[in-house]
């Protein structure tokens, strides 16, 4: 049930964001997904969505493939923040998270 919910969850994202970003992938691990949501050259916001049962975690990062935001990047931070915005409300109306 984990994966299901979360593929849904990234699947609804990448709606939400199809016009705000270069391009959303998602790496699936047994118990994780690794979303990375491309806002421009070498910079990203990072969703790690995890579960165990019917409990999920969520987790953000921003920036290169390190999570380093370069100076040339810091103009991109406000859209990150509403981007992770955006991530965690869906995840709650989803009810993946309080």
């Amino acid at each position: 049930m984990g994966r299901e919910r979360a593929e849904e969850y990234f699947k609804r994202l990448a709606e939400a964001l199809e016009r705000r970003s270069r391009r959303l992938t998602v790496e699936w691990r047994r118990d994780e997904a690794f979303g990375q949501i491309q806002l421009g050259e070498d910079f990203y916001v990072f969703v790690v969505l995890s579960w165990a049962g019917d409990e999920y975690y969520i987790e953000y990062m921003i920036g290169d493939e390190n999570a380093v935001v370069q100076a040339r990047h810091v103009g991109m931070l406000d859209e990150a923040v509403s981007i992770i915005k955006e991530a965690q409300g869906l995840a709650s109306k989803m009810g993946l998270v309080a």
